[in-house]
């Protein structure tokens, strides 16, 4: 049976915005049965299981417990094990309970990628005036991409009031869709 293995947890988003404190935070992890070939400092080759950090919060503290209580479920039936074990719904929500007083390590950069098929925050990003502009193609779909500017109130303000708008609570329209966190750890530090 294949799950969902997540190996590190980081807050990557740590700010007010409109009242309220908003976070963003990435997890490194990938799948138990999905592996890809490296090489160690000789050259030799191996396998190791792929992994890769995705945003996966996002939002003000309730927003984030919410999710993880979503997520609690999976780790409950063994889809999804936290640092490769199995944990129970009360222990995912506290994990990530405690990931939101960590530090915050990494940038967030603030894009919605989008297709067509996700016609409601197309149009609410059209309402706010925003360009929406062509970013390639994923899975047979044309790909379409608006920038925030992490630097700008104004601009976070717009882009979190997005995600409040509840869109995103299908699994059609993931966190990892609303933006990429940079400067993180590398994804094979630390030889797990």
């Amino acid at each position: 049976m294949s799950y969902r293995i997540e190996y590190d947890f980081k807050v990557v988003y740590k700010q007010m915005v409109a009242g309220q404190v908003r976070y963003a935070i990435s997890v490194l992890g990938g799948d138990n049965n999905v592996y890809t070939d490296r090489a160690d400092s000789r050259g030799r080759r191996y396998q190791v299981r792929a992994r890769s950090w995705d945003l996966q919060f996002l939002g003000t503290a309730e927003q984030v417990i919410a999710d993880a209580c979503l997520y609690a479920g999976e780790a409950a039936g063994g889809s999804l094990q936290p640092r490769g074990k199995y944990m129970t719904p009360e222990g995912y929500v506290r994990l990530i309970a405690r990931v939101l007083d960590q530090p915050v390590q990494g940038v967030l950069a603030p894009k919605i990628r989008i297709t067509k098929k996700h016609e409601a925050v197309w149009r609410a990003i059209v309402e706010q005036g925003r360009a929406v502009e062509a970013d390639g193609r994923e899975y047979g779909e044309d790909v379409f991409v608006s920038s925030f500017n992490r630097d700008d109130e104004a601009d976070l303000a717009a882009y979190f009031a997005i995600w409040d708008r509840g869109m995103a609570a299908d699994s059609t329209f993931p966190p990892w869709r609303f933006g990429t966190a940079y400067n993180l750890p590398p994804p094979y530090q630390g030889g797990y």
